[in-house]
């Protein structure tokens, strides 16, 4: 079997009503523990819009649907959320070798599709925008809608996208998510494809435990899917803390408590 390359946390998708009054909650709940959030940051076209809650490099995307056929986003997402589902879509990893983990994915019998790039039509729909990276998914894990999703973004020399990850928690000492834990039914088939794609994984009765280059996820056997988001900050900078959207909850606490 082709070797696992190495696997970072990226970003989590989440989606939400269109309603100002949830946005802008959620914004006041985040500064109080010293997280910026503004909620028209992301991409976007007039059908959907993405919110981008940046700390560090990591991430969670909200989204919202803006028209029925949702202007250009992923169109399996569009169907579900009209059928009325809320909250976590999808977790990316990043890798630097997607080829590779396409290959150690079909090696373990995991059928996946070519690369893709995003792509939307932007300005009014005038121009054709292409986004700086490839990415893959996977079918929902068995027994949930969740689907796992990897990202390689393109060679930046400058780091340009760091312009972009704006307003970002990292100024206020919060260097980034390092660990999540996965609350979801665990069924014999979810384990099985999870212990295929991430054969490293420690297994106990209840959990497994993936190893990351830097943190790990803990996925365990729960009735309802939640996910937990853990960020460190440094010292005594910025306030510790949660903030549940939807059934994901973000935890800042500081570094000597991780």
């Amino acid at each position: 079997m082709s070797q696992l390359p190495a696997l970072h946390l990226d970003h989590v998708v989440v989606h939400i009503d269109d309603d100002p009054a949830i946005l802008a909650d959620l914004k006041a709940r985040l500064a109080a523990v010293d997280v910026p959030f503004e909620s028209d940051g992301g991409k976007g076209t007039r059908g959907f819009k993405a919110g981008n809650i940046w700390i560090g490099r990591q991430y969670l995307e909200i989204i919202r649907i803006l028209r029925p056929d949702g202007g250009g986003w992923v169109e399996r997402w569009v169907a579900r959320h009209h059928l009325g589902k809320r909250g976590l879509y999808c977790l990316f990893l990043k890798t630097d070798r997607l080829d590779d983990l396409i290959a150690h994915l079909r090696a373990a019998g995991i059928e996946t599709s070519a690369p893709e790039r995003v792509t939307y039509r932007a300005f009014f729909g005038l121009f054709r925008k292409t986004m700086p990276w490839r990415m893959l998914y996977l079918p929902p894990i068995p027994g949930t809608d969740l689907e796992l999703g990897f990202i390689q973004y393109d060679p930046d020399p400058r780091d340009v996208m760091k312009a972009h990850m704006v307003p970002n928690a990292d100024a206020n000492g919060i260097t980034g998510i390092h660990d999540a834990r996965l609350r979801l039914p665990l069924t014999d088939d979810a384990r099985d494809l999870l212990r295929r794609i991430f054969p490293d994984a420690t297994a106990t009765a209840d959990a497994l435990t993936v190893p990351l280059e830097a943190g790990s996820i803990r996925i365990e056997t729960a009735d309802a899917m939640h996910a937990d988001l853990y960020a460190k900050t440094e010292g005594a900078a910025g306030n510790a803390g949660t903030v549940t959207l939807e059934n994901v909850t973000l935890h800042v606490r500081p570094t000597s408590d991780a």
